[in-house]
């Protein structure tokens, strides 16, 4: 469940469809069946990789053991750039959200927004510094209560439907648009192999993540999958222009075509989807940062200092950085989608060096893993492409954040390299447990 509700499902219904459909229009289904097909190549990798190692350095402790210490400290810096903005990112998606839903009411003012983000990120921060075995409890619970919720409001979509399906226009212009749109499918499933992160936790970890994976992986994606259609026919031709135009008047078309109790259930559950996904990733990510201050990789003044509620308060100072920038230049919804599509385009990158680090010990496997590995790679690559060459909307911006996050890892990496008694001090220890 941790792999589900990282992924967060009704946020990708409140949030990213809105983002994909204003390239895709209504090729979202499209657009997201081909992100779920495609990304099975990609969460193979991840998968035998979490067969053949057990640490919850997770990615950070792949690249090192098999493509070298330098890949290894290159990949971790690269994950905690992207993982320290998934909270904020999505702190900000519920102050646009719960506006959009008390905005049906009454003027919600600016400053609200960032009080609501602000909020939002604290109650996280506070709720996973509780420890992991609490949070985990709840994201069970809690993760089977999303997956009913996402289901029945499909359901509800389709009971709704006219009949008339929505002309197949792209809302960019051109095919491309289903590539850019591509990009934030992947994002939609960016969180599936947050398990990893937790695998010293678990019992049998080499039998128990990769079946996690594969398992909430299918589920969530077949999820998406039929919500996103459901979505489409449920908008048809003129909500679905509305949408694209205005993706927060999606709680008011819920609520004025199919009820109070169907407005209530998206209201409800977007915020819960939104909590989910958070705790589970900000679990995820003090696992990792943990295993890499054990092993050295911030010096032994910080490995003997680190508290994890260091991290915890830089995730929050991120938080309230995006929400004031967001109340006085872009606005939230802007931000969001932008911080959104830098963290996909890290998530890409990552994904490639896991590609390069199973191909490194492909002798181990089977043919058709081999063939995969070259399947996902060109599904990453060219989707990284296509998010370069993206001008519209807030992929400049996207673009930015990743350019910046990318040269701080290799100038971070390339300082520690140069500093050779911290470097050669640095033991990436995961533990070689099986072979396929």
């Amino acid at each position: 469940m941790q792999s589900f509700t990282s992924i967060g499902p009704m946020v990708d219904v409140a949030a990213l469809f809105s983002v994909i459909a204003i390239y895709s229009g209504a090729f979202l289904p499209v657009v997201m069946a081909i992100s779920f097909l495609l990304g099975y190549s990609t969460i193979n990798t991840v998968h035998k990789l979490s067969r053949t190692f057990v640490s919850n350095g997770g990615y950070y402790s792949y690249a090192g053991k098999t493509l070298g210490k330098f890949a290894g400290i290159f990949t971790g810096l690269l994950y905690i750039a992207y993982g320290i903005l998934v909270v904020p990112n999505i702190s900000l998606f519920f102050s646009v959200f719960l506006s959009s839903i008390l905005g049906l009411y009454f003027t919600v003012p600016g400053i609200a927004q960032v009080l609501f983000s602000l909020v939002f990120s604290a109650t996280v921060v506070l709720f996973v510094s509780r420890g992991l075995k609490l949070t985990l409890k709840y994201t069970v619970v809690a993760g089977f209560m999303e997956m009913g919720a996402v289901l029945l409001l499909s359901v509800m979509f389709f009971l709704a439907w006219s009949g008339t399906p929505p002309a197949l226009t792209f809302g960019g212009g051109t095919f491309d648009a289903i590539w850019t749109g591509v990009i934030f499918g992947i994002l939609a499933f960016s969180g599936s192999g947050s398990s990893i992160f937790i695998s010293e936790n678990v019992e049998k970890p080499s039998f128990t993540v990769p079946r996690s994976l594969l398992t909430s992986y299918t589920v969530s994606g077949l999820i998406m999958v039929l919500s996103s259609l459901s979505l489409v026919l449920f908008l048809g031709n003129p909500g679905l222009q509305s949408y694209m135009g205005n993706p927060l008047i999606l709680p008011f078309l819920i609520g004025s075509r199919l009820g109070v109790a169907a407005f209530l259930l998206f209201a409800v559950f977007g915020i819960v989807s939104a909590f989910n996904l958070c705790v589970s990733y900000l679990n995820a990510l003090s696992n990792s940062v943990r295993r890499m201050v054990s092993e050295n990789l911030f010096g032994d003044r910080v490995r003997l200092s680190f508290r994890p509620f260091f991290l915890l308060g830089i995730v929050f100072a991120l938080t309230v950085l995006s929400a004031i920038a967001s109340y006085f230049s872009a606005g939230f919804f802007f931000m969001f989608a932008a911080i959104a599509g830098a963290v996909s385009l890290s998530y890409i990158s990552v994904h490639i060096i896991m590609n390069v680090a199973l191909f490194r010990i492909r002798q181990r496997f089977s043919i058709f893993t081999t063939i995969m590995v070259f399947i996902s790679s060109a599904f990453l690559v060219l989707s990284f492409y296509y998010s370069l060459a993206g001008n519209q909307y807030s992929l400049i911006l996207s673009n930015i954040i990743f350019a910046f996050s990318l040269a701080g890892a290799l100038l971070v990496t390339l300082a520690i390299k140069i500093r050779k008694t911290h470097y050669d001090s640095i033991a990436i220890g995961n533990v070689l447990v099986s072979q396929d």
